[in-house]
């Protein structure tokens, strides 16, 4: 802690300063702050060592405040240009929200298609159930029982709707228990 005290002796380290490597451009003073006692520092001189010298945040010369200022010695940093891998990383961030955007669409489409096709189904489920009983298939007749399997396939709920005679369909519903040992 000795050392930390004696490299921000007297200065306020307040976390308002950065700096940002590639971006070394200055920005024009403000003419209503007050003069700032400038002592240019040597490589090695406050504890710094002299290889210090080459890192970011070196200038090569340092500014020190009088002993009786608390302020910052900092001013905000002016409006940069993004730096080329910021600009890169942005535009792979809105590439990627385009293309979630269209699968969640493309999603979407698929599952509203599902639902819909579920749902036609299951209205001519209910025509084929309905036209059974009609015919004379009593709810628990075997023919009644039967049109579970017969009509779990598309073509053969289209077939069963498509017999011109309640009188064909119970034919039908009696043929098809016949052929598969239902009796």
């Amino acid at each position: 802690m000795d050392h930390l005290e004696e490299i921000f002796h007297e200065v306020v380290v307040d976390g308002s300063t950065s700096f940002i490597p590639g971006e070394e451009d200055e920005e024009p003073e403000e003419e209503d702050e007050e003069p700032e006692e400038e002592d240019e520092e040597l490589p090695g001189e406050q504890g710094f060592p002299a290889d210090y010298d080459d890192s970011p945040g070196s200038t090569n010369s340092r500014k020190r405040l009088s002993s009786n200022s608390t302020r910052s010695t900092a001013s905000s940093p002016g409006k940069k240009s993004k730096s080329p891998m910021v600009q890169v990383m942005d535009k792979m961030l809105n590439k990627w929200a385009e293309s979630d955007s269209r699968h969640q669409k493309i999603l979407k489409k698929k599952v509203d298609v599902k639902a819909s096709k579920e749902m036609q189904e299951r209205a001519e489920l209910k025509k084929c159930q309905q036209l059974a009983i009609e015919c004379g298939a009593a709810a628990d007749s075997v023919e009644y029982y039967a049109c579970l399997s017969i009509f779990k396939d598309g073509l053969h709920r289209e077939f069963f709707c498509n017999i011109p005679s309640p009188e064909a369909r119970l034919v039908f519903l009696k043929r098809w228990c016949e052929e598969h040992n239902m009796y």
